[in-house]
């Protein structure tokens, strides 16, 4: 009787460690490989549960040991997949952040050849205004010049 359960439990170890996502610490709920939680009857639960109170002290402690130690990895994973959700997120501002600064400089190279462009109309225009001005001048001059002739 010793033997055949030994085996069993054998057997349920090894199916245990061929199912991926088997879950030792919460025996209430086996996922399956598809992910969805299927519920266990309370017939298997009572099945568990009498298999492993008829474990020897030493099995029971190493059980105990890798439930922990499962524990301990879970939230390993755990902090570690907050870590990378932080640094996803930081790499998509990063990418944001970057793509607007790219905006942000094609649209200063833009005013920066307005303000050249407008520089280059105010000075054509100061010029005209200068020609304008030493036109008029030579105008008038002429004007005091032929009255001057005249009177």
């Amino acid at each position: 009787r010793g033997k055949s359960q030994k085996s069993s439990l054998a057997k349920d170890s090894i199916q245990s460690k061929n199912h991926t996502n088997f879950i030792p610490n919460n025996h209430s709920t086996v996922f399956s490989s598809k992910l969805k939680e299927t519920p266990v009857t309370s017939k298997s639960n009572d099945i568990l549960d009498n298999r492993l109170n008829q474990l020897d002290d030493s099995t029971k402690e190493l059980l105990s040991y890798y439930r922990h130690k499962v524990e301990t990895l879970t939230e390993d994973h755990e902090t570690v997949q907050r870590r990378l959700d932080k640094i996803y997120d930081a790499i998509g501002n990063q990418e944001s952040l970057s793509l607007e600064l790219n905006q942000r400089d094609a649209e200063i190279s833009e005013l920066q050849r307005a303000l050249s462009d407008m520089q280059n109309l105010t000075c054509s225009v100061n010029h005209e205004i200068c020609v304008f001005d030493n036109i008029t001048g030579y105008n008038i001059l002429q004007g005091k010049l032929s009255l001057k002739r005249l009177g």
